[in-house]
C-alpha cells in the first residue's frame, strides 16, 4: 500500500471488487468501507490500519503498522517475506523465489490487533448516525445512496459485534 497521500489507489473511485463503498472523515483520517458481493466489509483508516471480514463478521486480514497479517485456523498470523526453500534452483547461482511466510502470533500481539480493531470499528459505530458521508465536491457513495449504505455499515457493524472473532482462512 502506498505510504504517501498522492500515491495512493482512491478507493472509492478504483475499488470496484468493493460493489458497495462510501467515505468519510473521522478524526482527519479519511475512512473508507466497501462491501464485496457476498457482503464481506473491508474497512480502510486512511492506507493504516485496514481490517477486512468475512461475510460471517470474521476478521480474516489486516494490515496493521506496516505488517500485513492473515486468518488461519481462527489466529491472525504475520505475513513475513521469506525465501523458497523447498524449490530446487535451476542452477547453483539461481536465486531461489520469494514467498510469504506465516509466523502465528503470541496471545498477546493476537489480542492488540483485535483490540485495536474492536476500537476503530466503535470509532465508526459511534460517529455513524451523524457522520457527513460526503467530500467537498467528490461522490461519498458508490454503488448505493448514503441512507442504504449507512444501514449496511450498521448491518455490518451488528452482525461483528464487539468483540471480534477471527476467520479460519484469509479468502472472502
Amino acid at each position: 500500500m502506498a505510504r504517501r497521500t498522492q500515491d495512493r489507489e482512491d478507493l472509492l473511485r478504483d475499488g470496484t471488487q468493493m460493489l458497495v463503498r462510501g467515505r468519510w472523515r473521522i478524526d482527519r483520517c479519511e475512512v473508507v468501507i466497501g462491501f464485496r458481493d457476498r457482503g464481506q466489509m473491508s474497512v480502510y483508516w486512511d492506507q493504516d490500519p485496514v481490517f477486512q471480514f468475512d461475510h460471517r463478521g470474521r476478521l480474516r486480514r489486516a494490515f496493521v503498522d506496516g505488517i500485513r497479517y492473515s486468518a488461519i485456523q481462527g489466529r491472525l498470523h504475520r505475513l513475513e517475506r521469506g525465501r523458497d526453500d523447498q524449490t530446487a534452483p535451476t542452477s547453483p547461482d539461481a536465486p531461489r523465489r520469494l514467498r510469504m511466510v506465516t509466523v502465528p502470533l503470541s496471545d498477546q500481539d493476537h489480542r492488540s490487533i483485535l483490540r485495536r480493531a474492536e476500537n476503530h470499528l466503535q470509532r465508526i459505530a459511534a460517529d455513524l448516525p451523524t457522520a457527513d458521508i460526503a467530500t467537498a465536491g467528490e461522490p461519498a457513495t458508490a454503488g448505493e445512496p448514503v441512507p442504504p449504505f449507512r444501514q449496511r455499515v450498521q448491518a455490518a457493524l451488528d452482525r461483528i459485534g464487539m468483540q471480534i472473532r477471527v476467520a479460519d482462512q484469509p479468502s472472502a
